[in-house]
């Protein structure tokens, strides 16, 4: 962890030593030997692209990155700790699911139909989201 005052004081600290965890702090400004960091970073570089293909608007940057960090834990990666799992699966031992996000990307028009509406099948109105 880093040394951060909550991380390695008080009673986070406590709580670790009855929990019998040992705490190993990581060398200060060296983001690199922080597993995490990578990941971090992968992910803002993977929503920053989606951003600008998709022409998406700036306010939805914590929509982007939600988008792609659910689709980075639903995806199976090369990483020998996995065993060809995706992280998903690993932690919650659910099989991994990203079929709601197969046929549409972030920032894509759909058509939908409203629950408001009582239509039957000829006259279908989707309306456009």
């Amino acid at each position: 962890m880093e040394g951060s005052k909550e991380q390695t004081q008080g009673k986070f600290r406590k709580h670790c030593q009855l929990a019998n965890v040992h705490i190993k702090q990581i060398e200060p400004y060296s983001p690199w030997q922080n597993d995490a960091e990578s990941a971090i970073r992968e992910l803002k570089r993977g929503s920053g692209r989606k951003m600008v293909r998709a022409g998406a608007p700036k306010p939805l940057w914590a929509d982007c990155i939600e988008f792609k960090a659910y689709v980075q834990s639903h995806t199976a990666w090369d990483i020998y700790k996995l065993r060809g799992e995706t992280p998903h699966t690993v932690m919650s031992g659910e099989t991994a699911d990203i079929s709601p996000f197969c046929e549409l990307s972030f920032y894509e028009w759909v058509m939908y139909r409203e629950d408001s509406k009582v239509v039957q099948y000829p006259d279908e109105n989707p309306a456009l989201g």
